[in-house]
């Protein structure tokens, strides 16, 4: 698994302060210690002083983006990555990119950047965190646009404050060192007010000391230091669709920031429809508490005050935030029998409830809003009232069957059905009109609101009782049966889904099975990957390239992008990694048919996909085991076939020799040459087999030492001519080059090792070849044997630096195999912890064996 890279934050209480100077300057003390920074992308904004540290440092070109007919210079995370350096510097971290970038954000391919192992410097200015930007605007009564989740800061290893007084900033705005004429003087008008300066000043500096009390805390509670350094306390903020749950979650931030908190966000889902700008609004809501750190708790109740202070009192909240109401909302209230924020802070009991306003642009989406319901409210009303009017109606076409009292309870029956379909307000409406209705239309006097007996005065009074409890009766029946409604379709469909793919017996089974399962309940044409299988439905579904772009993305980097997430957000298509334990195994990619995909769908989705991942787990561990299997039971049959070979030929070659050295004299010279020359030959394979099966199956450490090179290239070139006829080395020419004189490792096995090299390059090439040994660091030395009129293919290339692969396959073209020589070097630098390569160019092959030296001191030819 790749390291992650390390992140370091320059921030300050506004622009000018030196952020960028600093950085730089970091860059240039960094560079001179000899480490690998580039400049991936830098702000200077004209100022000769900080233009002047960017000499020296490597500077990656930017991209050309163009938008609407104009070109725009966006920093090239490709190129970046590509570059991959040590550390690159990325200025301006809360920037937002091109439309058609890969990320909306600038800090998005600083994560990217990080994700890949690459140390990040950037620079931020404190107005740009998103948490403080509410306060910021209200001090200085200017919008900010571009932002940065908190949790940027939470990711940071390093956080470096660099502050500049108030005066000294003004004095520098005035001398043309931070904006230039006209700027400077709007500036100076606006922003760069001495009051803004110094509370700005001061939330940076409370920001920083708050990080160096964290990092403190960790210190202390790494060293096992006594004491209690964390608060007891825990957050949870109540958030909707509405606008102001987004200056009431970062409230909740700043909150738990202060006082060392874990905090939490809790969303009620009701039966009450909701319509795709509340979904949005929602789902924006919801990210941007996850972007800032919060727990996101999700829950269906018909009660929200209950259900709230349930999930509250289950997690030990101690502190509950809520959204302080706009004046609509609480004039609403006047009818709404069931006041959520009054029953809290009624039940709340031991948790403390906060109330917290939102800025004045969510006070005015707010009232929108509530104006909005207003109208709905109205509509409601009316159509209840006409409902109401309807009922009395056909209920008096039936009195001259029933007498006045019988209608009334056909009344009372009518108004509870209502409640099934209607609103609180409108059943109490619909009561009080067929009540009013019946006393005037039915009760004795007729077409009067007189009550002439007591007893139809005491049946008209418990008409509007259980009229309106009836009717709020079927309303609260009504949403329970709504939501069980919805949490049985949740719940059918995980178990539906986890009972299917489990009886798949095939992982292209689940796949097809998840694919047509997902498409069917949320109506979308859906595309799955693995490396080890893939399905889409419609099966003849593919990727465009634009889209397999974005999966590849996803692959590497296992996380979500497409429709609905941060990355890539306006392709059509949505893209989620199947991980277990963060290990990436593929992907789901989702495209919907009708309405876009809403966060409570990507939200059980991620669910559903979570069972898949397990089952390819499970199924990418059998394949693992089947092949270790597989694998151990090969080297037991090679080792077995190893050792019968050799052993076989043992004793036949023995006496092949000994028979030709007994009858030399009855055998004619050129008959005798040949015979000595073929037992030579298989002696030298039977004692390479042996050596090779030693060398496979030592299990102690080879004898190790100084070993003089002259030595051992001597006695390498000597062992690889036995057994070779005189006309393969009759011209032999051997060119050494070498700038090592000891080499450390065994002796004998070296000579092995270098002799089958330099045999295979006798036997397979032309002259002359050359040994090359040197040391291309203090830790290591490379020997290199290279010959000429031969080139391997890239599959027997492969298979030479494969430590994996145990025999090479015979060059093409000639019965002469590589694999037991090959086989021989390769247990040779295994046990030397070494490494083995060969490349082919230009009509020749050279094979490179790289050994770890220790560092050795200038007596150790003597001490050998």
């Amino acid at each position: 698994m790749i390291k992650k890279g390390r992140l370091k934050v320059y921030i300050g209480a506004s622009a000018g302060v030196g952020k960028s100077y600093a950085m730089l300057a970091a860059a240039q003390a960094r560079k001179k210690a000899g480490q690998d920074v580039v400049i991936g992308w830098i702000e200077t904004h004209g100022r000769e002083e900080t233009e002047a540290l960017t000499a020296g440092l490597e500077r990656l070109a930017p991209r050309t983006v163009s938008h609407r007919g104009t070109s725009i210079l966006e920093f090239d995370i490709d190129a970046a990555l590509k570059r991959n350096p040590s550390c690159i510097l990325v200025d301006e971290l809360a920037h937002t990119n091109a439309p058609s970038s890969r990320h909306p954000k600038r800090y998005l391919d600083v994560y990217e950047l990080l994700d890949a192992g690459i140390d990040v410097d950037t620079a931020l200015n404190i107005q740009h965190i998103d948490s403080h930007v509410p306060l910021i605007e209200d001090i200085t009564k200017i919008s900010v646009r571009e932002t940065v989740p908190d949790s940027v800061i939470d990711r940071a290893d390093e956080v470096q404050l660099v502050d500049l007084p108030p005066d000294l900033l003004i004095e520098r705005l005035n001398a043309g060192k931070i904006y230039k004429g006209d700027a400077a003087k709007r500036a100076l008008a606006n922003f760069f007010k001495r009051e803004n300066l110094t509370a700005l000043r001061e939330m940076a500096l409370r920001i920083t000391a708050d990080r160096v009390d964290h990092d403190l805390s960790d210190i202390l509670q790494d060293g096992r230091i006594e004491g209690t350094w964390r608060s007891n306390e825990r957050l949870m903020a109540a958030v909707s669709s509405s606008p102001s749950s987004a200056d009431l979650i970062r409230w909740t931030r700043r909150s738990a920031e202060r006082l060392d908190a874990p905090w939490s966000v809790i969303h009620i889902e009701t039966a009450e429809p909701v319509s795709s700008s509340d979904q949005i609004q929602l789902d924006q809501n919801l990210n941007l508490a996850r972007e800032l750190g919060a727990e996101i708790i999700s829950v269906a109740g018909v009660h929200a005050a209950d259900t709230i202070l349930r999930e509250a009192r289950m997690r030990n909240v101690t502190q509950l935030v809520v959204g302080k109401p706009a004046f609509l909302v609480r004039l609403s209230r006047i009818w709404n029998p069931e006041d959520p924020i009054m029953e809290l802070v009624r039940k709340s009991n031991e948790i403390d409830v906060y109330f917290v306003g939102g800025t004045t642009n969510s006070a005015r989406a707010v009232t929108a809003i509530v104006r909005r319901g207003w109208s709905k409210i109205t509509r409601d009303l009316g159509i209840a009232l006409a409902a109401a009017f309807g009922l009395l109606l056909g209920v008096s076409a039936l009195q001259s069957f029933f007498n006045y009292r019988s209608l009334g309870m056909l009344l009372l029956g009518g108004v509870a059905i209502l409640g099934l379909w209607f609103g609180r307000l409108s059943i109490l409406a619909t009561a009080i009109v067929t009540g009013l209705g019946w006393n005037f239309f039915f009760i004795p006097p007729r077409f009067t609101f007189e009550i002439q007996s007591q007893e139809d005065l005491v049946l008209n009074l418990l008409f509007l009782f259980i009229a309106s409890i009836t009717g709020f009766l079927g309303y609260r029946l009504r949403k329970q049966e709504q939501i069980l409604r919805k949490r049985e379709f949740q719940t059918s469909l995980l178990l539906e889904f986890t009972e299917n793919i489990a009886k798949e017996a095939t992982l292209v089974g689940v796949l097809n099975h998840a694919v047509r399962h997902l498409s069917t309940a949320f109506q979308c044409d859906v595309v799955a990957h693995t490396e080890m299988a893939q399905a889409a439905y419609p099966a003849e579904l593919v990727f465009d390239p634009s889209d397999q772009s974005v999966a590849d993305w996803v692959m590497k980097n296992g996380r979500e992008a497409g429709a609905g997430t941060k990355t890539l957000a306006d392709r059509l298509w949505s893209v989620l990694p199947i991980q277990v334990d963060q290990q990436n195994l593929g992907y789901f990619g989702l495209k919907p048919k009708v309405a876009p995909l809403g966060g409570k769908d990507l939200t059980l989705i991620r669910a559903l996909l979570h069972e898949v991942a397990i089952r390819i787990d499970r199924e990418r561990l059998v394949r693992a085991e089947r092949e270790n299997e597989i694998a151990l039971r090969s080297q037991e049959l090679h080792v077995s076939i190893l050792n019968t070979i050799s052993h076989e030929l043992r004793t036949p070659v023995a006496g092949i020799v000994s028979s030709v050295v007994a009858v030399h004299e009855e055998i004619p010279v050129t008959v005798r040459h040949h015979l000595v020359r073929a037992a030579d030959r298989l002696q030298y394979v039977v004692t390479s087999l042996l050596t090779l099966l030693r060398l496979e199956n030592s299990d102690e450490n080879p004898n190790m030492e100084w070993c003089d090179t002259g030595d051992v290239v001597r006695s390498s070139i000597q062992l690889a001519q036995a057994g070779l006829d005189e006309s393969e080395i009759s011209d032999l020419k051997i060119e050494l080059q070498s700038s090592v004189d000891f080499i450390f490792g065994s002796e004998r096995m070296l000579c092995i090792a270098v002799s089958n090299l330099v045999r295979n390059a006798i036997q397979h090439g032309e002259m002359p070849i050359s040994i090359s040994i040197q040391s291309p660091s203090p830790s290591s030395v490379l020997i290199s044997i290279k010959n000429h009129g031969e080139q391997l293919s890239h599959s027997i290339l492969s298979k030479v630096s494969d430590p994996n692969a145990r025999w090479v396959p015979a060059v093409s073209g000639t019965s002469k195999g590589l694999g037991i020589g090959i086989g021989i070097v390769k247990a040779f630098v295994h046990l030397h912890q070494g490494s083995l390569s060969a490349v082919s160019n230009n009509g020749s092959t050279e094979f490179s064996i790289i050994l770890p030296q220790p560092l050795r001191s200038a007596n150790a030819h003597i001490d050998r």
